[in-house]
């Protein structure tokens, strides 16, 4: 019985620890992180906000695996157990695979202006553009 508590204890504390750093994604106003030690540049992003908030959906619904074997917990350790482990392996695999696909649907994209050679960003591309065509007619 100690041990299914303890257990219990743990599994709440890891929901409680990602769904923490949900909210806080959601929240933050520059860019959130995922990888330790990098950082992501907010002019290197079309939507910061939107940005978070798929970020902070990433790690609320990563939490949702531990509350699940917070509560199995209560009823039958083993599946507790079985899905602690679920989500630590396919769990994390699955927030590795999200999260690039997150950052390079806001991340500012460069391309090539086949008429001019010349690499835009796509934000600031008909700013850049009219100057450009009012720099080449005078």
């Amino acid at each position: 019985m100690e041990g299914a508590i303890i257990g219990w204890i743990v599994y709440f504390g890891c929901a409680i620890l990602f769904y923490g750093i949900g909210i806080y994604a959601g929240n933050c106003k520059k860019p959130m992180w995922f990888f330790s030690g990098t950082e992501v540049a907010p002019k290197t992003l079309t939507d910061v906000g939107q940005y978070n908030r798929e970020n902070a959906r990433m790690w609320k619904l990563y939490s949702l695996w531990y509350f699940a074997a917070a509560v199995a917990a209560i009823w039958n350790t083993v599946v507790a157990v079985v899905l602690l482990v679920l989500s630590c392996t396919v769990g994390m695999v699955i927030l590795v695979a999200t999260y690039p696909k997150i950052h390079e649907k806001y991340r500012v994209k460069l391309f090539l202006h086949y008429n001019t050679g010349i690499f835009e960003k796509t934000r600031n591309f008909q700013k850049k553009r009219e100057k450009f065509e009012n720099f080449l007619s005078v």
